[in-house]
């Protein structure tokens, strides 16, 4: 993996909820919503939020439950 920056990191890295500290993508929330996207899976921000992936929750979207993923409701570096 490269050389990151983020302004944000330690603000994320308090808040944070993923359950994987050795993760390399551990407060770094546009990466780590880029690869667990990439996967087909929801973040555990996400996870915590109640929010799942909209492909894999239709009938969900269906009943117009209002829930939908943001990636500034996550990550606070993408605002």
């Amino acid at each position: 993996m490269t050389a990151k920056r983020c302004h944000h990191l330690k603000r994320n890295l308090e808040d944070c909820p993923c359950e994987h500290d050795d993760c390399p993508r551990r407060g770094y929330c546009c990466e780590c919503i880029r690869w667990h996207h990439g996967q087909g899976d929801p973040t555990a921000c996400e996870k915590k939020a109640g929010l799942s992936m909209p492909k894999a929750d239709k009938k969900k979207q269906a009943a117009g439950d209002g829930k939908t993923m943001r990636l500034m409701d996550f990550a606070s570096c993408a605002g």
